[in-house]
């Protein structure tokens, strides 16, 4: 069983030219998939730090052959690990296109079908044995803290386990977290600190080199509404268990919820 599966999985498509990206919205969306649009590179980075995406399609909004990759470089980031694939005009390679971290290239124009099984196989890799525990193991986690199961959580990471928080470089809070009893203090004074923080969805992705997660989650606002965030996670193992945590919370607005003199806190 591949365990990144997801019943519906939710596309993001970037393109500047309506015609074409409605047109490959219409078609994704007729073989089941959820779909949204981004008229350009900002939407769409606007659009990946508000929700979770199993996969993003965009053009590379090339203003110089010198540096094609310019306009979505940040889209990458940001993304991270959500598999990103390029469909454009531009004369770049494929050997280019995976240099720089994208997932596939689909020169213009491009048949439907060659677009269906790209994106299916971004969607849907193929998984060693010991990246399939891992999937596993991560649902487990995320399940863990969303629960408050600290004594599942506590078999799930090794003794000498390293939490990053990658950025903001702004947060009042530690840059990195050494010993899986104060991993675990961690997340229980997250908590403490932020009532009624909780995870709203997660993605489990398979990245370049290490197994990663996409997340989602929310912290209630003094006004009664709930403030939604998105994040990445990349762990690294030791065995069966997560040896290494890096987090990067890519919204600068909860930098700034969460400064020190903070009402939220």
């Amino acid at each position: 069983m591949n365990t990144l599966l997801v019943p519906h999985p939710h596309l993001l498509i970037a393109e500047d030219d309506q015609d074409i990206r409605e047109v490959v919205a219409d078609v994704l969306a007729d073989e089941g998939y959820r779909v949204s649009q981004s008229a350009s590179s900002a939407e769409a980075l606007a659009q990946v730090n508000a929700h979770l995406f199993q996969f993003i399609l965009t053009d590379l909004f090339a203003e110089s052959s010198s540096n094609p990759w310019k306009s979505v470089q940040p889209l990458l980031h940001a993304a991270r690990p959500t598999p990103v694939g390029v469909f454009t005009s531009w004369n770049v390679s494929p050997e280019a296109i995976a240099r720089h971290g994208f997932a596939f290239l689909l020169k213009k124009p491009f048949e439907f079908d060659d677009l269906l099984d790209a994106v299916a196989n971004s969607l849907h890799p193929m998984l060693t044995p010991a990246q399939q525990q891992q999937a596993q193991i991560i649902q487990r986690l995320f399940s863990a803290f969303s629960q408050k199961d600290w004594s599942a959580l506590h078999l799930l990471l090794t003794e000498d386990v390293t939490f990053y928080l990658l950025r903001p470089r702004n947060f009042a809070f530690p840059r990195a977290v050494l010993g899986r009893e104060r991993v675990i203090a961690f997340a229980q004074g997250w908590l403490e600190r932020v009532p009624g923080c909780q995870i709203e969805g997660f993605n489990v992705l398979r990245g370049k080199h290490d197994m990663g997660a996409r997340f989602q989650w929310s912290m209630p606002m003094p006004d009664g509404n709930r403030e939604k965030f998105i994040g990445s996670a990349i762990l690294r193992f030791q065995g069966e268990r997560v040896h290494q945590i890096g987090v990067t919370l890519n919204t600068w607005k909860l930098a700034e919820l969460l400064r020190t003199d903070s009402p939220y806190l």
